[in-house]
């Protein structure tokens, strides 16, 4: 099987084998790029190492889990004075390094996890073919990089408990992203003085 419209895969990347089980698809895929670039100092290399397999686990087909048999590649490094001398194949398009979710997984997991709380996502990803664990889906989204810095137009103020009795804590929200930060008397002041023109100030409890 070369390509299949079920499974989009990158350029120079084919599937093998396809292990069908009741609950998964064990799919195995085959990188045929004539050559890798060193991570190291960039040079293409054509000199093959040696090959090893590594799993990595896909959005979901047809209500089963998705699992990728990655056949990858170790090259030599041509260059002498580069300080890798082997080097894996990298696949930027299907999968990040060292990662075990492939990169349309990730952003799946992540759009769940800023829909709902990691605890509730840990239950009902399963339900839809996925599996993720709570304290890796926050590690997800810990790791989603800040938007561009914009003006605030509408600013919304709240006081929340971290533990009543003992430790309070204030959030400030504008339209796209909440941002917390510790209770503090002069919050206001930040605000105003960050050059945040605003043009709504909203104090009430926040829905």
């Amino acid at each position: 099987m070369e390509r299949s419209p079920f499974l989009p895969l990158p350029e120079g990347m084919v599937i093998g084998q396809v292990e069908i089980a009741q609950a998964q698809l064990t799919v195995e895929v085959i990188s045929t790029q004539p050559f890798a670039h060193c991570p190291g100092c960039g040079s293409p290399s054509d000199h093959v190492h040696c090959q090893y397999q590594r799993t990595v686990h896909d959005v979901p087909c047809g209500g089963r889990r998705v699992v990728l048999r990655l056949c990858v590649r170790k090259f030599f490094c041509r260059v002498p004075s580069c300080q890798r001398k082997v080097f894996a194949e990298r696949l930027p398009d299907l999968v990040q390094p060292w990662a075990r979710v492939s990169n349309r997984l990730l952003e799946e997991l992540k759009a769940l996890g800023l829909a709902a709380s990691a605890e509730v996502n840990e239950r009902l990803a399963p339900k839809l073919g996925m599996k993720v664990k709570a304290p890796t889906l926050l590690r997800y989204l810990r790791a989603i990089p800040p938007p561009a810095k914009a003006s605030v137009r509408v600013l919304g103020i709240d006081d929340f408990a971290m533990k009543r009795g003992d430790c309070y804590g204030t959030i400030l929200v504008n339209i796209f992203l909440p941002v917390f930060v510790k209770r503090q008397i002069f919050l206001l002041n930040l605000a105003f003085e960050a050059r945040c023109h605003l043009s709504v100030l909203n104090s009430h409890r926040i829905v």
